[in-house]
């Protein structure tokens, strides 16, 4: 009897949390009010109440959610393979896919932590170290065997997941490169960051993926 009342709850958080996402990602969380998203999801203020009380509330379930899954998809990733390289590929697909997937909600993640107040930043940067851990443990074995060789694992992690983040501004799923191409290429470019003598993958003729809006944009 419980069933239809929870799903239709369910599905009023998530239009309330899509249309948090999609106001934070283009007017930044300072400039969007609790009214505008009651407004994008055809709720009055009060309504809206009932499922959050706050804007912060809303920007911390994003935040929680969001890294909670990309932590354990990239757990799996690494779980898959003890080859270092394997972990770096299944990383790299595992972020590409996040950035991809949802590129309003990777980019309120990533620039819209520090309005948390300070006991729910620490919770949430824990979660987005727990998943840069991998990358520099990954990267940090590679090393030991003699697989990568790089001098400053935390600067390589670092360009290697920025690499991945600048996709939630240039990625077109109608582009001329599938994201199965571009990830293809990213792991090109992350083997040659690590100097590994991994071989260079050979990327398919181009479908659709990446599109090119302005003069600076990746091609």
């Amino acid at each position: 009897m419980e069933r239809a009342p929870t799903r239709k709850r369910e599905n009023s958080e998530q239009r309330i949390l899509d249309a948090a996402i999609s106001l934070f990602a283009t007017r930044g969380y300072a400039a969007t009010g609790i009214r505008q998203i009651a407004d994008k999801v055809g709720l009055t203020t009060a309504s809206l109440y009932y499922y959050a009380q706050t804007k912060d509330e809303l920007l911390l379930r994003v935040m929680r959610v969001g890294l909670g899954e990309l932590l354990a998809s990239g757990e799996e990733a690494v779980a898959a393979s003890t080859d270092p390289r394997e972990q770096i590929r299944g990383l790299l697909k595992v972020h590409l896919n996040f950035a991809a997937g949802n590129p309003e909600r990777a980019r309120v993640i990533d620039n819209e932590f520090q309005w948390l107040d300070d006991e729910d930043r620490e919770s949430v940067i824990a979660l987005r170290d727990a998943y840069e851990q991998l990358w520099a443990d990954a990267i940090t074995e590679g090393c030991r065997r003699g697989i990568f060789l790089v001098k400053n694992v935390s600067l390589t992690r670092l360009a290697l997941l920025e690499m991945c983040n600048g996709a939630t501004h240039w990625y077109r799923a109608n582009g001329p490169m599938s994201l199965e191409q571009i990830v293809l290429a990213f792991e090109d470019m992350a083997f040659a960051l690590l100097r590994t003598d991994e071989p260079l993958t050979v990327a398919p003729a181009p479908g659709a993926g990446l599109t090119v809006e302005t003069a600076q944009s990746p091609q």
